[in-house]
């Protein structure tokens, strides 16, 4: 039997919204998740593939869920929180031996984005959606996007910024 409630909401859809953001508080940024975009920021060609083929990504998130309910969600919940605690921990011993200040709000998100990235990579890999090789890629490159340099928020807002456009292969 088909499970009418997550056939009905994995739908894979995005909030966008165009507010004016007071960049200078630190309370502000460690609620959001920032992408400056501009009309040159999208690779026009792959935005009408995405558009044209957005089943085959609803049916990735359908299955994506159901992976993690083969795990078992106490077993899923558990290994997140631990890991989530573990890395935490490292990026504010970190930020602190660099004597850098940041929000716990801030570094808090930037851990569960970056947790739950490479969970979905971990599915990727096992589905053989991705080899190992880009997994490693994968897994690297989204370390250094959601742990980037704290040094000042603009290094921070440079990097989203840089990131803002679809990932080119």
């Amino acid at each position: 039997m088909k499970n009418e409630t997550l056939t009905n909401s994995a739908r894979c859809l995005v909030v966008v919204t165009a507010e004016y953001i007071h960049f200078d508080v630190q309370s502000t940024l460690a609620r959001l998740l920032i992408l400056e975009m501009n009309r040159k920021s999208i690779d026009q060609d792959k935005l009408t593939y995405f558009q044209q083929n957005h089943a085959i990504y609803r049916e990735c998130i359908e299955n994506f869920i159901q992976y993690i309910v083969r795990q078992g969600i106490n077993a899923f919940c558990e290994n997140l929180e631990q890991r989530f605690l573990q890395e935490r921990y490292s990026l504010q011993t970190e930020l602190f031996a660099h004597e850098v200040s940041v929000d716990n709000r801030t570094s808090d998100m930037c851990t569960w984005l970056n947790i739950a990235f490479f969970e979905f990579l971990k599915y990727a890999l096992s589905v053989n959606a991705i080899t190992q090789e880009a997994f490693e890629k994968y897994k690297q490159e989204s370390k250094a996007f959601f742990y980037p340099s704290w040094r000042n928020r603009q290094s921070v807002l440079q990097s989203w910024m840089k990131h803002g456009v679809i990932l080119q292969d």
